[in-house]
């Protein structure tokens, strides 16, 4: 007699209704014999197996439905079948796997690291290892960006005795940090790194490049004579080097650095504003402001400012004396119109011409804040006094003319306001629209 399907699908309904589980178990065990493809009878099947309170069974009959959709290209459905599995098993890390490979086939990146981050717990309670490593790599792919995940990734190396990896993965995550801005998370990976791998290059450099970050020369000085004498032609390391000697105040060490990153290959427009901050340190002043003129004028000419103005203030940083990029500074900003911008940094140029005693110099560059906002109140009091000590000085003068010189005062004397009046004339008039040479010469 042939298997009529429909009516044992009847019966086994209605077993089921009558919560009689063994019949309406066998009824459709009977159906799936006869068509093993029938996919919502091997589902009901499964659930029957487990409202029946024989969960093994269920797990078994679900995992092969979970194929079947598979293959079929049905991931939704076999997604929602595994996860009825780890409702009955959640150790169950087939499953859990499954699900994870099916949301990541589907760019579900994120569902798909919860899989495997479940799985990575079940492994880890049971103590395998082996499996726990392969779960944190495939983690750590979708996911590189996860310092955390790669430094537990790192430890887990370490256990397993795999140093070169570990280092390798605390690398990447002191990467990822950085680029998170955790800093000290950084800074704790890499100093671990150099204790597993002390002659590391890539943990001294980029230790180095933190503490240049931070402005702590002295620290960053240290890594960075440890990577060059283990490799001697890293040239970025050089270049570092030279950053780190020209905060320090070591002049010719920077100069020497910095001429071999670029006998190495590192391209002096790379390095210019640090070897114009060494050279004026080395008290090659002319030279230093040359270098500067150059940045200044490239930036100009690629229609980009703000490059010219921060050469001008990383020398200033080191040098406030230098009048002549003051000046220049100012002429630039007032001819981007930023105002407010050039007003302090024609106090600024006023102040270094005070403190180099240039006092005709400051007072045309009172007068030219005055020009701009003539309630400048602190700016008048300046004038003021300037103008006053100017003139006191100018009766000095006439009378030490007339009566001749004096024990107290010395041979050059006469000379002093000429030179400041010299001086003032370099100074930038209010509205001109071409910007100025520097002067190369500070006498």
């Amino acid at each position: 007699m042939a298997f009529d399907k429909r009516k044992a699908l009847q019966s086994a309904l209605t077993y089921t209704q009558q919560a009689k589980w063994d019949k309406a178990i066998a009824g459709y065990q009977a159906i799936l014999k006869a068509d093993p493809n029938d996919l919502t009878v091997c589902n009901n099947l499964g659930d029957l197996y487990a409202r029946a309170g024989k969960p093994a069974d269920a797990i078994e009959q679900y995992l092969k439905l979970g194929e079947l959709y598979r293959t079929d290209g049905l991931a939704g459905k076999a997604i929602a079948v595994y996860k009825k599995i780890v409702k009955l098993d959640p150790t169950r890390t087939q499953a859990l796997l499954a699900c994870a490979d099916l949301y990541e086939e589907q760019g579900l990146t994120g569902e798909a690291k919860i899989q495997l981050a479940n799985a990575a717990e079940q492994f880890g309670k049971a103590g395998d290892t082996a499996k726990l490593l392969e779960i944190y790599q495939r983690l750590t792919a979708l996911d590189p960006s996860n310092y955390g995940m790669l430094a537990r990734f790192a430890d887990l190396l370490l256990k397993e005795k795999r140093k070169e990896e570990a280092v390798t993965q605390s690398e990447l995550a002191a990467q990822a940090a950085e680029a998170a801005g955790q800093a000290a998370e950084s800074k704790r990976l890499l100093t671990k790194v150099r204790e597993l791998s002390p002659e590391s290059p890539h943990a001294n450099l980029a230790l180095a490049e933190q503490f240049l970050r931070e402005s702590k020369y002295g620290e960053a000085l240290e890594k960075l004579l440890k990577a060059t004498a283990v490799d001697a032609g890293h040239a970025h390391a050089w270049q570092l080097l030279g950053e780190a000697y020209v905060g320090l105040g070591q002049a010719s060490e920077a100069i020497t650095a910095l001429e071999q990153a670029m006998s190495l290959g590192v391209p002096q427009a790379e390095v210019r504003g640090l070897l114009a901050k060494a050279l004026v340190q080395d008290g090659h002043t002319d030279e230093g402001i040359k270098l500067c003129q150059e940045i200044t004028e490239d930036a100009i000419r690629r229609g980009s400012p703000d490059e010219a103005i921060a050469a001008c203030r990383g020398l200033l940083e080191i040098a406030q004396h230098l009048t002549p990029v003051h000046a220049y500074m100012v002429r630039v900003l007032q001819d981007l119109g930023r105002e407010e911008e050039a007003r302090e940094a024609t106090w600024a140029l006023a102040a270094a011409y005070e403190a180099g005693g240039e006092i005709e110099a400051a007072i045309h560059a009172y007068h030219q804040l005055l020009e701009r906002d003539p309630s400048d109140a602190e700016a008048l009091a300046r004038l003021e006094v300037l103008e006053g000590a100017a003139a006191m000085h100018g009766e000095q003068a006439a009378v030490a003319e007339v009566a001749g010189p004096t024990i107290e005062q010395g041979p050059g004397a006469e000379l002093e306001l000429a030179l400041a009046a010299e001086e003032a004339a370099a100074v930038p008039e209010v509205g001109s629209t071409e910007p100025p040479a520097f002067e190369l010469s500070l006498d």
